[in-house]
């Protein structure tokens, strides 16, 4: 039996494959803003009987040594054509998305799509992947650059430079992820999410202070 457990979509993103680990401590580019806001621990902390275990027994399955054949097997057996990796956690490091570049490769009627912070990796074969839409994930306190050229996804109350993901617009879940709008899948541009939930009026603060700061050097 394939002990992989795979979520099929939630409230906001419509019949997916989801796969998460656990968040923060497999995040080595964490900026300050994302972890004062971060929507995964928060989940980790309002559904503590379930969310964290789940995600800690992922982990853990992440570093076995079949861990790709076995998500290869599993995916491939879904019969579902979409995924997103990691609505919490991140690659962590280069073995772990190593072996994401080999599922990825071994899907390739399947659209994965994930965002990134971890800018010390070598993702020039990831970038490859024809079935694969990745960007790196930034916002006003971010102080790194990826080594390669990788779209950006930014978390901002007031950039309007590139489109700006609807779900992030309406209250509540009106507009479906995958349902209504599939942008971030099946386009590789930039990315802007609006902050939302209740660290958005934080998340506008801190970009206000930020751009104030740098401003005053």
């Amino acid at each position: 039996m394939n002990p992989i457990k795979l979520s099929r979509g939630n409230s906001k993103i419509h019949k997916a494959l989801i796969w998460n680990i656990t968040s923060r401590k497999t995040c080595p580019g964490a900026t300050t803003l994302c972890k004062k806001i971060c929507y995964a621990a928060d989940a980790e902390v309002f559904r503590k009987n379930t969310v964290p275990q789940s995600r800690d027994r992922n982990l853990l399955m992440s570093k076995q040594p079949d861990f790709a054949d076995l998500m290869i097997e599993k995916i491939k057996r879904s019969r579902l054509k979409k995924m997103r990796l990691h609505e919490s956690g991140d690659f962590y490091n280069q073995k772990y998305l190593n072996a994401w570049v080999k599922i990825i490769g071994a899907c390739p009627d399947v659209a994965f799509w994930a965002y990134t912070k971890s800018y010390t990796l070598d993702f020039s074969k990831a970038l490859k992947l024809k079935n694969l839409v990745l960007r790196y994930s930034t916002d006003a306190t971010s102080k790194h650059e990826p080594k390669q050229k990788i779209p950006f996804a930014a978390v901002s109350a007031v950039r309007t430079d590139a489109f700006i993901c609807p779900s992030t617009l309406a209250k509540g879940h009106a507009v479906q992820c995958m349902l209504d709008c599939s942008y971030c899948l099946e386009e590789k541009g930039p990315l802007i999410f609006r902050p939302h939930g209740k660290g958005a009026k934080l998340a506008g603060k801190i970009e206000c202070q930020t751009t104030l700061d740098l401003g005053s050097n």
